[in-house]
């Protein structure tokens, strides 16, 4: 019986040592690093990586778009997510930063609800994701 209640203990002790399945990000207290806004990718040339940081229990989110900060509430309710209106920085960018500024600030106000896969963050506005975000570090 001894021999018995060894062998569980090493089987109890390995299982517990083993690598973990991977979980979904959390959407709050999350850096997420945008990949693609409506198909179009971030520009080079962006001075900033743009991101969002939805803040855990305060109701705002900051964010970087390549060029300027902003920040602004947000809701979240079970995967329905309403953002903005945003308040931003006023840098001056080069007409590829700002073209993709206006688009994904866009973007994130037209937001309706989202779908958290592993380290991924996507963004709807109907039945097409409109954004795909990358869980910063990653």
């Amino acid at each position: 019986m001894r021999t018995l209640s060894l062998a569980f203990v090493a089987v109890l002790t390995a299982c517990a040592s083993s690598p973990s399945v991977p979980t979904d990000a959390p959407l709050e207290g999350t850096t997420w690093e945008v990949v693609e806004v409506r198909g179009i990718t971030p520009p080079s040339s962006a001075g900033d990586d743009p991101f969002i940081l939805i803040q855990s229990g305060v109701g705002e989110l900051v964010g970087n778009t390549g060029c300027n900060s902003f920040n602004g509430p947000y809701r979240a309710t079970g995967n329905e997510l309403v953002m903005g209106p945003f308040a931003s920085t006023r840098r001056a960018c080069p007409s590829e930063l700002g073209d993709f500024e206006t688009i994904m600030l866009d973007a994130l106000t037209k937001t309706r609800f989202y779908v958290i896969r592993l380290n991924e963050l996507f963004l709807y506005d109907g039945p097409e994701a409109h954004m795909r975000l990358r869980r910063g570090g990653e």
